[in-house]
């Protein structure tokens, strides 16, 4: 192991036994845990060079550097073979993370225990990120700017060529609800761990998600299913009443949304909200529902195959927000848990919405529920 730039031959690093709560390793260099131990290692465990694995170089802080591990060697616990994977034959052979932080390390720890060889992607400000030091293997795809690393899909795709990877986990955020992401894998060959395009697209769009549940029989708030002109706007509003809500047809996370009480107010809110969706999300688009006041927020999570087969998970209340960004999730909902009922009408609900677009894999359907407990599709992600 060497402090500089420079390399050593697996043969010059020391092999210390340990006997501790934790197993020492050359620092900076990942490891693999074997089951029942952390990914750090264990009491007993030895670790010894491993010639069967490899690892891009990677240059961390401080100086040191990270050789590929065929000619370096990484140490992993001599004490008993790599755990197989859930199938005869490995689902994949090894599984790019298109991601950072969090996410991107627990991925990593269930590829581990699924004995997947993991490969983290990095920009300059995560060089020595846990997520990088824990992967088996990293690729440099950027400078600090997410718009150039993270969000870059060529980028990104290179890297999973280079090191070989035959599946790419998006995590959330980033390219993980981008269709032409999705589709771009398909096209090289990669699999995308996630929904098809295809479906990305259809859920992706509000509108067109309004519409689609719509056709599946799930309740639909009062709204549009297009984007609106200002005239068709107060239109909306003098059929359906004030309050109303806009919202960006290509949006999320609160931005392009605007709350309109009075009709003096409709054309600065329609601008205002046109305005920021074009910054957000590159579509300046809005539709219109009706506002549903003292509403709650319940998600319900689903699981699908390639098969057709889809059940859901229960749900989620999120109903505790910040500017239309969720702060608290709570599961069971206070809710549906006075109320069970409820559980079983809005997973069939959920799971016609889903499977009206085709969509397999992990999903989250989202509704809104009134003071009647009535609820209705919002949106899918």
């Amino acid at each position: 192991y060497s402090t500089s730039n420079s390399m050593v031959s697996a043969a010059s690093l020391p092999v210390k036994p340990i006997v501790g709560q934790a197993s020492w390793q050359p620092p900076g260099l990942s490891t693999r845990a074997q089951p029942g131990l952390p990914w750090w290692g264990g009491r007993g465990t030895r670790w010894v060079p491993c010639q069967s694995e490899r690892t891009s170089d990677f240059r961390g802080g401080a100086g040191f550097s990270l050789p590929i591990r065929a000619k370096l060697g990484l140490f992993t616990p001599a004490i008993s073979p790599s755990p197989p994977c859930y199938n005869s034959i490995c689902m994949f052979r090894k599984v790019l993370i298109a991601n950072r932080g969090e996410i991107a390390v627990r991925v990593i720890r269930t590829l581990r225990e699924m004995g997947i060889p993991s490969v983290a992607v990095f920009s300059d400000p995560d060089r020595t990120s846990l997520h990088v030091r824990m992967a088996d293997e990293a690729a440099h795809i950027g400078p600090g700017p997410s718009a150039e690393s993270y969000l870059r899909i060529e980028g990104v795709l290179d890297a999973a060529r280079t090191h070989g990877a035959d599946a790419i986990h998006p995590g959330y955020g980033f390219l993980s609800e981008n269709a032409d992401f999705a589709a771009a894998c398909e096209a090289a060959g990669i699999v995308f761990i996630g929904p098809s395009a295809a479906s990305i697209r259809a859920m992706g769009s509000k509108t067109a998600a309004r519409r689609t549940a719509s056709a599946a029989g799930a309740p639909v708030i009062p709204g549009t299913d297009h984007a609106v002109s200002l005239d068709a706007l107060h239109h909306f509003a003098a059929t359906h009443g004030f309050p109303v809500l806009l919202k960006a047809v290509a949006g999320g996370g609160g931005k392009g949304m605007r709350r309109v009480d009075r009709e003096s107010d409709l054309e600065s809110a329609f601008r205002n909200a046109s305005s920021e969706a074009e910054r957000a999300f590159h579509s300046p688009e809005i539709y219109v529902e009706r506002l549903i006041e003292r509403s709650r927020h319940i998600e319900i999570q689903l699981l699908g195959d390639h098969h057709g087969n889809m059940v859901h998970l229960g749900e989620r209340e999120c109903s505790i927000q910040r500017r239309h960004q969720k702060v608290i999730e709570e599961c069971p909902s206070p809710l549906i848990a006075l109320h069970p009922e409820m559980r079983h009408e809005m997973g069939q609900a959920a799971i016609r919405a889903a499977r009206a677009a085709g969509y397999y894999n992990a999903g989250t359907v989202e509704f809104l529920v009134d003071s009647d407990r009535r609820f209705y599709f919002l949106e899918m992600n």
